[in-house]
Parts: C-alpha cells; structure tokens; sequence
C-alpha cells in the first residue's frame, strides 16, 4: 500500500484528502463525511469531555511540517489510553527516527501550575544518517540506554527550565514556567480564573480520538466566586466606575458612584 493510500486507510479518516487546506476548510470537510462527530461532540459535553481526531492530530502535524525534509513522517496513533507519537530530526550532525508511547499519568492546572506528568514507553531510536558520528555509535551499538530518557533528560546542562522533574522513563512538564506563560501576568489570571471553574481531569485516547475529561469547581465554589470577583467583577466595576466619573451629568451619578464603591465626584459646574 502506498503512502496515500496509506493515509487514507488510517482509521478510516481522509488525511491526505484534508492536507494543504485551511483549517477551516479542513473542518468542514471532515464534518461532512463524518456528521458523526458532531453527535459526539455534543454527548461529551454534557458529560464534561471533549475529544479530536486522531486524524485531526496528524493533519496539523503535517501542515506544521509541510516545508520539512521528505524522510519527516510523522507518526501519531492512538494506543489507548496512551499516544504513539514518532518523527525524524537532526542532533548533533545525525539524522534519528524516533517513536514513543506517551502515558499522561496526572494533570494538574491552577492559578500557579499548568503541569503535565508523562510516562515514555517503547521508545525506538533509529540512526539513519550513513556518516559515522558519535551519537550515532552509541545508538547503534546499545551503549546509549534511550528507554531511560528521564534520566537522559537529567543530566543535560541546559535541561529547559519548564521540564521540572526527569527521571526513568518520566518526565513531569509545568507550561507555566515556559516564559510564554511565566512574563505574562494577564494570562496567568485568566488561567487561574478559568482553572477555578473547570479543570482539566485527565487526558487519554480510544482508538480514533484523544479525549479530555474535565472537573468542574475543582477548589468548590467559594473559591469560584472570589476568583470571578477578583478577575472579572472588580475590574468590571473598575471601568464602570471610570465611565461614569466622565460622564457630565450631575447628580444623579455621584449617587450610582456611591453605590458601586467609588468616591463621590463633583459634577462640573
């Protein structure tokens, strides 16, 4: 079987149909030829899942790759409740292939963390550079024990700073130290805000689609409620009160500034 008809027979979904389209289109076009999938969707909401397609998954893959080297097949497959993931890239002057299994074994998502514990199985590194280097010899020749990658990870000197524990086969990722996330105190609040409302419970796959379940209220409701008032009542009231205090109409303002917190103002004479 060649690779486009390879494509299309993964799953039944029309991968290399979608390629090259805007997402948009690819949409559209993946809803008409599976209206099954919005039925699903709605089902899942009401109990508190959402799920994309696998075939999703590897049509943004190939779009993200689309100017990359011919050899970059990306692998993404679902081996429920994990995900298969594998793809070719450079290090250190050498061509690699690689393949792992990804476990998400605990979410946490908060105000403070957004942090993502992983375990690595069936990792597979292949060389396929033919130049003799020195990562290669040591693939090639078992010396380099990849299915310890947490451990690999470790020992690196510049280990990136949101990677925060690495050991065996598992690693643990915290987004919110990425600096994306870390210098911005705006997308941090309406994390926290949104973390106190819903939260991320799991992460997992079937056969056809990586799902998240989600806990509503996971700090309870007091909580919610001091969260929505410190990041979208008080700030409401904030601009509120600062239209109205450049309103010139007397009177009748200084009273509704009163009753929104503010300090009465003087209507201009």
């Amino acid at each position: 079987m060649d690779r486009d008809a390879d494509d299309l027979a993964w799953n039944g979904y029309d991968v290399a149909v979608i390629r090259g389209r805007s997402a948009l289109e690819a949409a559209a076009f993946y809803l008409r030829r599976h209206p099954e999938e919005i039925y699903r969707s709605v089902i899942e909401l009401v109990g508190m899942r959402a799920s994309i397609p696998v075939a999703a998954l590897r049509w943004l893959a190939g779009e993200a790759l689309a100017g990359a080297a011919e050899d970059n097949q990306v692998v993404i497959e679902a081996v429920p409740p994990g995900l298969r993931i594998g793809g070719t890239f450079e290090a250190m002057k050498t061509r690699l292939n690689a393949k792992a299994t990804i476990f998400v074994d605990r979410v946490l998502v908060d105000e403070a963390h957004a942090r993502l514990d992983l375990r690595l199985e069936d990792i597979d590194i292949q060389v396929l550079s033919e130049t003799k280097t020195q990562i290669g010899a040591l693939i090639r020749s078992g010396a380099l024990d990849v299915s310890q990658v947490g451990d690999l990870l470790a020992e690196l000197p510049d280990m990136p700073g949101f990677i925060v524990d690495a050991h065996g086969n598992r690693l643990s990722i915290d987004l919110m130290r990425h600096p994306t996330l870390r210098e911005n105190p705006r997308l941090q609040e309406i994390v926290g805000l949104v973390s106190s409302l819903v939260t991320v419970r799991a992460l997992e796959t079937d056969p056809s689609h990586v799902g998240v379940r989600f806990r509503p209220l996971p700090r309870g409701v007091l909580e919610a409620v001091e969260q929505v008032g410190d990041h979208v009542i008080e700030p409401g009231l904030r601009l509120a009160r600062g239209a109205l205090g450049r309103v010139k109409t007397p009177g009748v303002w200084n009273s509704m500034l009163r009753q929104l917190g503010g300090d009465s103002r003087r209507s201009p004479s």
